[in-house]
């Protein structure tokens, strides 16, 4: 934990400091879920990015924590609802989540009336991974300068 390694007092001033960065900020946005590969761990982590009257960028990471049992809407929903509560955050200061694509995802969005759309980079690497390295042809190829 962060309050072990660098003490009670500097924890609770740099929280502070993110409380008031973020109850400055006119609008939020982002989460995301995703799985470790090398520990099949799964986690949710939340971040607020915002630009300043003086159009200085702002984020921060406010949550991210194991996250188990199934992803469903009503999961991530209630995990998302939590860290709003935690950080004394509005559901109106969102102007718009940035999420993966998956249904479970869109719908507690929907669920928990934040606005919400689909990250184009996520989009991009599954065209990338679904329709390019999925093709035998491709995979051949790889596989063969992998080898060489």
């Amino acid at each position: 934990m962060f309050s072990d390694i660098f003490g009670p007092d500097l924890t609770c001033r740099v929280v502070e400091a993110v409380r008031k960065s973020v109850a400055a900020a006119k609008k939020l946005g982002t989460t995301d879920t995703w799985t470790e590969g090398n520990t099949t761990k799964a986690f949710i982590g939340v971040s607020a990015h915002s630009i300043d009257k003086h159009w200085h960028r702002k984020f921060a990471v406010l949550n991210c924590e194991v996250f188990n049992g199934r992803h469903t809407s009503d999961m991530i929903a209630l995990k998302f609802d939590s860290m709003l509560e935690d950080w004394n955050i509005p559901k109106e200061s969102y102007q718009v989540v940035l999420r993966d694509n998956a249904l479970n995802t869109v719908r507690a969005f929907q669920q928990i009336a934040i606005p919400s759309l689909g990250c184009a980079l996520h989009t991009l690497h599954l065209a990338i991974h679904y329709y390019i390295f999925d093709q035998r042809v491709v995979s051949d190829a790889l596989a063969v300068c992998v080898v060489v």
